[in-house]
């Protein structure tokens, strides 16, 4: 038998495995070849260098498996650190969650707080509203009195204006002939209390209505009594005027008389219709009743 070389072969198997393991193999099989170089036949060594051969080839095996289960080992390391990372999101994700759930729950309670104030809030004026409707339907009522009494005070003092303005016109209406003389020089056929009628519906009424002539042309005196003339009824007047003319075929001579006129109302009525004469009502007795005797 050859002399085994232990060195190369200590050099070929490091190739296939780790330094030590190839120096403790070449230095078993070293110490087996030697002990068996005399007394083993060739047939038996080249067996033996096939089965050291064979032990090789598993050795490399081995390695490539165990380098294969390293592999798979570091993927699933690298796998786990993953998954074990997603964990980790997942756990904050679902931290998060409960800190917005726990913030999403103090503001339903902060809602419902919220609610239940307005539903009291609601009842208050609920019933501030049925108190509020209660005291409507009695000042509706007393409303609804008040306007009874106001009606019968304007139909009283709508009466008493009558009889004043009746009262007004029974105590001129004498001195009328003697005024239109002297203010007109109108000579009067007729004096009375008239209504004017435009249809058979419309009609005014003229509380002094005079008429006559003068120089032979016919003209009419239309007279109003209140008992304290307004800057309305100085209005009223006036429109009643316009329609007095669309009927009257003659001169108008428009006369206002009250008890006394406001300054304000005075200056009103001259200043717009200076066509209406204006007299106090016992202006006629002081000035025309020794001309009315006469007559």
């Amino acid at each position: 038998m050859e002399m085994l070389d232990t060195l190369k072969l200590f050099k070929e198997l490091k190739d296939y495995m780790t330094p030590e393991a190839a120096e403790k193999i070449a230095q078993t099989i070293g110490t087996v070849y030697e002990e068996l170089r005399e007394s083993v036949t060739k047939k038996d060594f080249a067996e033996l260098q096939a089965t050291v051969q064979r032990i090789v080839e598993i050795q490399e095996q081995s390695e490539k498996h165990l380098a294969a289960i390293d592999l798979r080992l570091e993927e699933l390391t690298q796998r786990m650190d993953q998954l074990t990372e997603r964990v980790d999101q997942l756990a904050e994700a679902q931290r998060q969650t409960d800190l917005r759930l726990e913030k999403l729950t103090e503001r339903m309670d902060q809602l419902a707080e919220a609610q239940r104030q307005t539903d009291l809030r609601l009842e208050k004026l609920t019933e501030r509203v049925d108190q509020l409707a209660k005291a409507q339907v009695r000042t509706e009522e007393e409303i609804a009195r008040l306007s009874r009494e106001l009606k019968g005070v304007n139909k009283r003092l709508g009466g008493l204006s009558m009889t004043v303005g009746y009262g007004l016109e029974d105590k001129i209406l004498p001195f009328i002939p003697a005024f239109a003389r002297d203010a007109y020089g109108m000579e009067v056929i007729t004096v009375d209390r008239r209504n004017l009628e435009y249809s058979e519906t419309e009609y005014d009424e003229i509380n002094i209505y005079a008429e006559g002539r003068i120089n032979g042309e016919l003209c009419y005196i239309v007279g109003e009594c209140k008992a304290q003339p307004g800057k309305r009824d100085a209005d009223r007047f006036a429109r009643k005027l316009t329609r007095a003319g669309k009927v009257l075929k003659g001169r108008i001579f428009p006369l206002l008389v009250g008890y006394v006129f406001p300054p304000q109302v005075e200056r009103y009525i001259r200043s717009t219709y200076p066509e209406i004469h204006l007299l106090k009502s016992f202006e006629f007795e002081m000035k025309y009743g020794s001309l009315a005797s006469k007559n």
